[in-house]
């Protein structure tokens, strides 16, 4: 039982952890943002850090050939 409470505190610490990384990468996002051209007209800044973001996009993969059990 003692395992699994040091266990959990661990994954505690590591989303703390990542949730400080989380906010320190929105608050430079934000400060680039507004460093931008103050002249730029609105909703420039946020199309010009969207276009240098990678897109996701769904990936499909095949379904596999059902398994019989047999050696090719």
């Amino acid at each position: 039982m003692r395992s699994h409470g040091n266990s959990l505190r661990s994954l505690l610490e590591q989303q703390h952890h990542t949730n400080q990384q989380i906010e320190q990468m929105s608050s430079l996002l934000l400060h680039a943002l507004n460093n931008l051209s103050p002249t730029a007209p609105e909703g420039t800044a946020e199309s010009a850090v969207s276009q240098q973001l990678p897109h996701s996009r769904d990936i499909f993969s095949p379904n596999p050939e059902k398994f019989s059990g047999e050696d090719s």
